[in-house]
């Protein structure tokens, strides 16, 4: 029986937060948000041993698969799907492995190009239910500046399940926001900056975090980090 089975899990626009998510044009912005920042991430992953999946609106797919048919292949290891069959990803061949490992994204991050292969050595406590990443980057794309960042409790975190609970539908809830995950499960640290969070003109909850000018790194630090994410074209 194999180890664990990485997902990672992203919602695209099936979260009901703007009826303009449901449109082409938001879509095709959103796509372009995706590849530029997060689908870099994925593709940077030193171990490419997992599948991540962005859950979609069932009734924009054949929009989405318009817009992706006019763009770069993806991986074989990233999926635009309704959130049934993401699942069905999910719980296929489960049954092979202990352990479930399900990791959140928003698609707009980025996770460290060592971060899949960090999840797959790490060895948690019998009694964990979440392996949470505290510290990190921000990262405006309008014009480049790149600053440290810490919350904590953000919202990168992996669930970790025994494969046979997940199957037999044991769920996890981050019950009052990303926050509370600290506060409501079992939980371990993961040593490490290993996401980015990005600034890009249509977040802008997320203007705040550029905070003060003493945690902004300069270069060459700032360039040798972002190709850790594989974001050296970015400067």
């Amino acid at each position: 029986m194999k180890n664990k089975k990485i997902v990672i899990v992203s919602s695209f626009n099936n979260a009901k937060y703007t009826e303009a998510r449901l449109t082409k044009e938001w879509i095709e912005n959103r796509l372009d948000i995706f590849e530029r920042f997060t689908l870099k991430g994925f593709k940077a992953q030193v171990n490419q041993n997992f599948e991540a999946y962005l859950q979609c609106d069932e009734t924009t797919m054949s929009i989405i698969n318009e817009c992706l048919s006019h763009r770069e292949t993806l991986p074989q290891n990233v999926h635009f799907d309704t959130v049934a069959n993401c699942n069905k990803g999910i719980l296929k061949d489960l049954d092979q492995y202990q352990f479930l490992y399900w990791v959140r994204v928003d698609s707009d991050n980025i996770y460290h190009k060592d971060f899949v292969e960090k999840l797959h050595q790490y060895v948690p406590k019998e009694e964990t239910e979440v392996i949470i990443s505290q510290n990190g980057y921000v990262y405006d794309g309008r014009d480049g500046a790149l600053a440290s960042y810490y919350q904590p409790s953000p919202p990168f975190y992996a669930y970790v399940y025994k494969a046979e609970d997940y199957i037999n539908k044991k769920r996890y809830s981050s019950i009052g926001g990303h926050g509370n995950v600290i506060k409501i499960l079992k939980y371990e640290l993961l040593e490490g900056n290993n996401y980015i969070v990005t600034l890009h003109g249509k977040n802008v909850l997320n203007e705040r975090h550029l905070l003060k000018k003493h945690l902004m790194i300069e270069n060459p630090e700032k360039k040798a980090i972002l190709a850790e994410f594989g974001m050296d074209e970015e400067i």
